[in-house]
């Protein structure tokens, strides 16, 4: 499971210090973790313009985790924009099980056929909330995020009862200095960003095709 101590981006006090690119980037080391743990190839995360209804979305055609520009930008907590990385990403890793199990000995064939079975009969949250809370991969996928969440929260409550016991632990100026850290190596990437033109018609198709295409999954 994810050890946030090698995460001081995704903590309260300096998330909420950072601006949107830190955020995303602070997310993107979070989602290369849990691609290495889980032996698949990392997605690329991508902020959109979507409704509250809609937390996220795995690609698989581009190998794109895209999450609502509003968990990145307008909250204040890291705590939903977590959520949606971990259970996005556990469909990443449903997606490679199924199309490359023989990386995947972990995960027993029953399950690998029930996985494949259901990304290919996927049931929307629109058509039916219980049933698409309930079956296999979404089952699994919130399961996971839980526990991600869970190993978030134990990490906070203990950087919390550290400045209790002893404030100079996590000063200000402690915090300050890991955010100039963080700014310093994330500089760099800034400047690929604007190179991305050909990547970005690509994904602006897969957005379109994912309107009328059940292949991704919230």
């Amino acid at each position: 499971m994810v050890d946030f101590t090698n995460h001081p981006g995704l903590n309260q006090e300096i998330w909420t210090q950072s601006d949107p690119y830190e955020r995303l980037d602070a997310l993107q080391k979070l989602e290369n973790e849990l691609a290495i743990e889980q032996c698949r190839p990392s997605c690329r995360l991508e902020t959109v313009v979507a409704g509250a209804a809609h937390r996220g979305h795995f690609e698989p055609s581009y190998k794109d985790i895209w999450i609502n520009s509003d968990d990145v930008i307008a909250n204040n907590s890291p705590r939903d924009a977590i959520d949606t990385v971990a259970h996005e990403g556990r469909h990443a890793y449903q997606f490679d099980v199924i199309t490359a199990p023989e990386k995947h000995p972990e995960i027993d064939i029953s399950l690998q056929q029930q996985w494949l079975v259901n990304w290919y009969n996927y049931r929307p949250a629109d058509v039916d909330f219980t049933r698409y809370r309930n079956q296999p991969i979404e089952a699994d996928a919130h399961a996971f995020a839980d526990g991600v969440l869970d190993a978030f929260d134990r990490h906070q409550a203990d950087r919390v009862h550290k400045v209790n016991s002893d404030p100079a632990e996590v000063s200000q100026s402690i915090i300050q200095r890991e955010i100039e850290e963080r700014r310093a190596q994330i500089a760099e990437q800034k400047s690929r960003i604007s190179g991305s033109s050909k990547y970005e018609v690509l994904r602006e198709q897969s957005k379109a095709d994912a309107d009328t295409d059940s292949d991704g999954f919230d």
